[in-house]
């Protein structure tokens, strides 16, 4: 036993402990005991134990031990820590209170860092690093630890709780950082199972699968705004400014069935871009997804065009092809620099 810290007893745990040895001999020990009577028989029992109240507890302590007592109390103010905690913890609040982002459309570069604020990340790498700076690490790994944590604590936030009696919970779409975004697209895109993503939003790691067909539905108005802009139907990862090809082939599967259940006949079109020394091209405007994604709206019409299909008539005449001036055989000394140029990006 350490000899600095004094012996003290609880008289609310000796009545336990003695209710418990009586049950072990067989005695009824349903009617409540009187702690009263408890503590004069102990005290009649043993001289140099003195009973002292502090608040609601009656604490039992030999008078050796009272000046050890004190001076414990002393060194360790529960409630002095207990009000840092409180101001810490109003310091952090207000700065995530403040700090408001939301889902685009696209993740940002070091989106994850400006969706939650620098008191909330330092306060957590102190925790997980310790508060001396010269224990703080620069490894990815901790630092990302730290951001994940701050993230799921931003996400989970809120101003005021509702009654202990709601069973819903709340997530302000202000206040969404991207990593519970990106783990219930994630999960969504991998599965397509509802229940596995309501599972992880009921733990607070990903958005609902609700607010997942939100998105959806805005991601894909977006696209199709874009489509309309430019008249033209396309992959939207496609860049301007670059030659572009593509190879259109047909899909078949069982032809030979009579129902549409076992037959599949259907056109498969691969778009291919070539980077040229010049340049690759520059990304295409998508708009960002409206503010009106937190409510459910219906997918926008793509293009007229692409819905409508004219009809094609081979020509009659026979086509006229150019004459080729030269010689129609190569001597192959291009080929190789062909081939340098065509697998530079490999």
């Amino acid at each position: 036993m350490d000899t600095e810290v004094a012996t003290i007893f609880r008289l609310a745990d000796l009545l336990n402990m003695y209710t418990n040895r009586l049950e072990q001999f067989g005695i009824d020990t349903s009617k409540r005991l009187n702690s009263t009577h408890l503590k004069d028989r102990i005290l009649a029992a043993i001289p140099d134990l003195e009973a002292h109240k502090q608040g609601r507890d009656v604490l039992l302590i030999f008078n050796e031990d009272i000046g050890k007592a004190i001076k414990q109390a002393l060194a360790s103010n529960y409630d002095d820590e207990a009000i840092i905690l409180s101001k810490a913890a109003k310091i952090v609040r207000k700065d995530m209170m403040e700090t408001n982002t939301s889902f685009k459309g696209f993740f940002e570069t070091d989106c994850q860092k400006k969706s939650v604020p620098q008191s909330l990340k330092t306060l957590i790498g102190m925790i997980l690093g310790g508060p001396n700076i010269e224990t703080q690490s620069g490894n990815f790994i901790e630092a990302q630890c730290t951001l994940t944590i701050a993230q799921l604590l931003q996400f989970n936030f809120s101003v005021r709780r509702r009654k202990e009696s709601s069973m819903q919970s709340s997530h302000s779409t202000d206040r969404e950082p991207p990593l519970p975004t990106y783990l219930g697209l994630l999960i969504h895109a991998e599965t397509r199972k509802r229940g596995l993503v309501d599972k992880l939003y009921d733990l607070g790691l990903s958005i609902s699968y609700d607010r997942i067909m939100q998105l959806s539905t805005a991601l894909g108005n977006s696209i199709c705004e874009s489509f309309n802009t430019e008249n033209v139907v396309c992959p939207a990862k496609l860049r301007n400014g670059l030659f572009t090809t593509a190879a259109i082939d047909n899909i078949d599967h069982n032809p030979s069935s009579t129902t549409a259940q076992g037959s599949l006949h259907g056109t498969a079109i691969s778009i291919f871009q070539h980077p040229v020394k010049e340049g690759d091209g520059f990304e295409r405007l998508i708009p960002p997804i409206a503010l009106s994604a937190a409510r459910y709206e219906h997918l926008k019409p793509l293009p007229e065009s692409y819905t409508v299909v004219p009809p094609v008539v081979l020509p009659k005449e026979k086509s006229e092809i150019p004459l080729l001036n030269g010689s129609l055989v190569a001597d192959g000394t291009s080929i190789s620099s062909a081939l340098n140029l065509e697998y530079r990006y490999f």
